[in-house]
């Protein structure tokens, strides 16, 4: 899921930001929810209010997470800014739009795959886990068809140039 949303935000950086923060946040309040509602059964057993105690939580965990995750993503907007330049210097590219289009990449990929995802990550491998595979040979060739698309995503990323949608660092007040 990383590799495929962090892909997208280098190939389309707008759509890729705004899925990237929206699926991490999505799981990392989740996994906060759940959390939270396993503590309550542990301390005091079920009650017919949990249904509506966790659904009433989901959107303060989902703006709290939505938050931190923005937060942080501004600390490694900040990271993939200066390894967006050195890239840039290296394959000389070094033009506003792909130094962006690097700065988003690793934004996302940093609120992912850094000490603030692991929340969405530990979500994100319970929903496989939940998916059920009967067959073992359909399993690994979901997954070899994943890191091979993840792959493929990534490579056009790093090859082609960027498609800002609604704005862009080249001209960023229009024009």
């Amino acid at each position: 899921m990383a590799a495929l949303t962090a892909g997208l935000a280098l190939v389309v950086p707008t759509i890729g930001l705004v899925v990237g923060l929206l699926a991490v946040s999505v799981l990392g309040a989740l996994d906060k929810v759940k959390s939270d509602h396993a503590r309550r059964l542990q301390t005091r057993g079920p009650r017919s209010s949990d249904t509506m105690v966790v659904a009433l939580s989901m959107p303060v965990a989902l703006i709290r997470s939505l938050g931190v995750n923005v937060g942080l993503g501004l600390l490694y907007l900040v990271v993939g800014v200066v390894l967006g330049i050195i890239i840039g210097l290296v394959t000389d590219t070094n033009t506003a739009n792909n130094v962006g289009s690097y700065a988003v990449f690793f934004m996302v990929l940093g609120t992912m795959v850094g000490p603030n995802g692991r929340g969405a990550r530990r979500q994100a491998m319970e929903l496989v886990d939940k998916a059920g595979f009967r067959n073992v040979y359909v399993y690994w060739g979901v997954i070899v068809f994943t890191v091979l698309f993840a792959l493929l995503v990534l490579s056009f990323g790093f090859t082609s140039a960027p498609v800002w949608t609604g704005w862009s660092p080249s001209q960023p007040f229009g024009g």
